[in-house]
């Protein structure tokens, strides 16, 4: 993919990112409803001496306030506001879960033509969206310049989702 196609896909992430943040809940839970299996925001997992790696880890589901307890516990640094509701989003939306049609001809763009991978969806707090691809290493592709599809989608995400107030709270991630 050329830099050109690079940025033509991922200036469109924003796009499905918005559009999914529409829907809205008051617990950081999956589309099913239960707690999420993943260790990314609440960070309680098994070690894998002890936790078959085939199992999931169901973590409970948080409101707002009782993420907020959850995190300062774990951290002792005071979490950033998840706001009074989660939002939705794919939380595994790295470049490996996007599938894209590159024309052969190059007289049309590349568009994203499938999204799968969707075990990591739920409700979210917002801050979530500009963070989880800053601190997930899912988001690098190995190669000459790993990190530029992650420095494009940040860089992206924050011209298009400007006005949803999402917040950058990778700092407070990688202090915690």
């Amino acid at each position: 993919m050329s830099p050109t196609q690079l940025k033509e896909i991922v200036g469109d992430v924003p796009k499905y990112m918005a559009t999914l943040a529409q829907y809205t809940s008051p617990r950081l839970e999956t589309v099913d409803g239960v707690g999420t299996t993943s260790q990314w925001l609440s960070g309680a997992y098994h070690s894998h001496a002890t936790w078959p790696s085939w199992k999931p880890d169901v973590h409970p589901t948080y409101t707002p306030e009782s993420l907020k307890a959850h995190l300062q516990k774990r951290s002792g640094i005071p979490p950033p506001d998840s706001g009074s509701e989660f939002c939705s989003y794919h939380a595994d939306l790295n470049p490996a879960n996007i599938f894209v049609q590159i024309p052969e001809d190059g007289a049309q763009r590349a568009r994203i033509s499938a999204i799968i991978d969707w075990d990591d969806a739920g409700y979210w707090p917002h801050y979530w969206i500009i963070t989880c691809p800053k601190v997930n290493h899912w988001f690098l592709v190995p190669g000459e310049n790993e990190s530029a599809w992650r420095d494009e989608l940040c860089s992206q995400l924050q011209l298009q989702l400007s006005e949803a107030d999402l917040g950058d709270e990778s700092s407070w991630y990688r202090k915690k």
